[in-house]
Formats: C-alpha cells, structure tokens, sequence
C-alpha cells in the first residue's frame, strides 16, 4: 500500500521536485515561507506535527522513505523545509528519523548523498544549508572532507565570503583537531581554487599554526604550490617558535623551493633577535645531543634539521641579505 502511494505521489508531485525551489530572494521571510507552501511540504508539516509515541508517525517516515527510493530529491527537500520551517523545534530530529527509516543507510551517508544531489541541483539552496548541517549534525560534518570538498568545488566568491562571515560571527565551526590533518591530506589532491576556498576557510577560523606545521614535510615544489603559499602567509602572521623553524629548516634548500628563504628572510627583518635565539638553540641542540640520542630521533621521525643543512639555509639567508644590502 505505501509502496503504490509512494510512486503515485511522486508522479503528481514530479514538478515539485523539478522546479526550482530556493527563491531567487532568500533573504527575504515571506519568499521563503511562499516556498514551502506547496503540497509536498504537507507531508513534511504532518511529520513535525505528528508525536513521537503516535503510531501513524511511523506510517508516515514508511511512506517518505518509499517515496525517496523513487525520487531522490526528497531528501533535501527535507533539509530545506527544515530549515525554513520556523514551528518545529528541535527540527533536524525529523531528518534523522527519516534516515532511520532507510534501508541500507546509515545518517553520515544519507546526508552526504542528499547534499551531494542539493550541490548538483542548486549551489545556492546547497549554501544555504550548510551553517545548519555544521551545527545540527557537527558529528559528521564538523572536518569531514568529502563536505569541504563539495564546498569549495562549487562556491563563487560572493558564497565564499559568506561562509567566511559565518564563521567569523560564531554561526559556523568546519574543522576540529583530531581530523585537520587528514583534511589537508585529502586537499592535495583537489583544484587550485578549491585549495584557495579550503585555506581562505581555515584563515577564517582561529587555528593554532601548530595544527598545520605537520603537514609540511609532506609539501613538494612545485606539486604543492597552493597549500605552501597558503601556510608562508599564515607563517608570515607568527613570530617563529621551536617547533616551526625547525619544520622550516628541514626543507631541502638546494632545490628551486623558495619557501624556507622567503619566510626566514621575513622573520630575520621582522623577528631578529627570536629567529637569532632560535636558530643558536638549534644548533646547539645538534652539536651537544649524543649521536646515539640523534639516531634514535631520527627512527622515531622525531629529529631535527643537521647542521650542515642549518648552515645551508643560514648562508643562503646571508647571501640574501648582503644583495638587499647592496642595492
């Protein structure tokens, strides 16, 4: 019975589905209320309005999980009205419920795959969305890179900014420590400008540089062209500490990489007497530290730049400096 009604509502609703949804005017209360006024919305109105404990509230998630098998679209659907719903409280428990009731899906992959669907359909109802699904469903969105990624592979400048607001009001947390790293991982392989949108985002939040600092033995020029000019910037915004010299020190400063002479050259002019303090701790650490303690750090990938290679980038920043100098 819900399986035949299911097919019948959405061949009557098919337009519904079709037409376009989110109101070119977004801001503005009464177009959006106007947009959740069709029939489809009542079956979604009945839902919020139905109790817990009623048992027709099961009949209904039976019938919108049947009629999400034949149009995938309800999904989203669903996310907006929850959204733009103002009546229901606590209004994503609804959403979940209606992931409960599909079979073979659990809500992780229910959300990516209608979001997914909303991103392809409409970026702006897609962007629209996301600062609820970062709050509403933080266990899963919250440093999850599959979401970054359908971010920043469909946002313009206008909805980056946006984002960037939201995030600088209080109304949008993206990253957290546990999973930052395996974000950046992943964003190697993506655009060029979806890696700006990605970094643009993280400059947004308030990340410890510390955070980022591991990823960086992991950069190659010019391969990673867009992830090093992200993090010199964000290098150039802090005084040089132990942990980030010594990453910056262990480049290789023979190759055509610019990156260690450009941020060391920057903190020589900016952070004198520290980057002094700094590289003197360095170097005594590699001449007084027993060769047996250096091996082992070394096995335990936990060694610091050598000397020579110390002395390298030293020269290299003398050379730099003297040519200024002189002109």
């Amino acid at each position: 019975m819900s399986a035949a009604l299911a097919t019948c509502l959405c061949q009557l609703l098919n337009e519904q589905f079709t037409n376009q949804l989110f109101p070119e005017e977004y801001e503005d209360e009464e177009a959006i209320e106007d947009s959740i006024g069709t029939s489809l919305f009542v079956i979604f109105r009945n839902l919020c309005q139905t109790p817990e404990e009623d048992p027709s509230r099961q009949q209904i998630l039976q019938l919108l999980g049947d009629m999400h098998q034949r149009q995938p679209r309800l999904g989203y659907h669903l996310l907006y009205f929850l959204k733009a719903n103002k009546i229901c409280e606590d209004n994503m428990t609804h959403y979940k419920d209606f992931c409960k009731s599909l079979d073979g899906k659990d809500l992780a992959g229910c959300l990516l795959s209608d979001l997914q669907l909303c991103q392809e359909d409409d970026v702006h109802l897609f962007c629209y969305l996301i600062p609820d699904i970062y709050c509403q469903f933080a266990s899963i969105a919250v440093g999850n890179p599959e979401l970054l990624n359908l971010i920043v592979s469909c946002v313009d400048g206008v909805q980056l900014q946006e984002l960037v607001c939201h995030v600088m009001q209080g109304n949008l947390v993206m990253f957290r420590k546990d999973s930052f790293l395996s974000v950046l991982n992943a964003s190697l392989e993506w655009e060029t400008f979806e890696q700006y949108c990605l970094w643009t985002l993280i400059s947004a939040h308030t990340i410890p540089v510390d955070y980022i600092l591991p990823i960086l033995p992991k950069l190659e020029f010019p391969q990673h062209a867009e992830p090093l000019t992200s993090l010199l910037l964000i290098l150039k915004q802090n005084c040089p500490s132990e942990e980030s010299l010594s990453c910056v020190l262990r480049r290789d400063g023979r190759s055509a990489d610019p990156f260690a002479l450009s941020i060391l050259r920057y903190w020589s002019q900016e952070h004198e007497d520290k980057l002094a303090e700094l590289v003197t701790m360095q170097l005594t650490r590699q001449t007084t530290t027993p060769r047996k303690q250096r091996l082992r750090d070394k096995q335990q990938g936990k060694s610091g730049p050598g000397v020579v290679q110390i002395l390298y980038h030293l020269e290299q920043l003398r050379k730099t400096l003297k040519s200024t100098s002189c002109e």
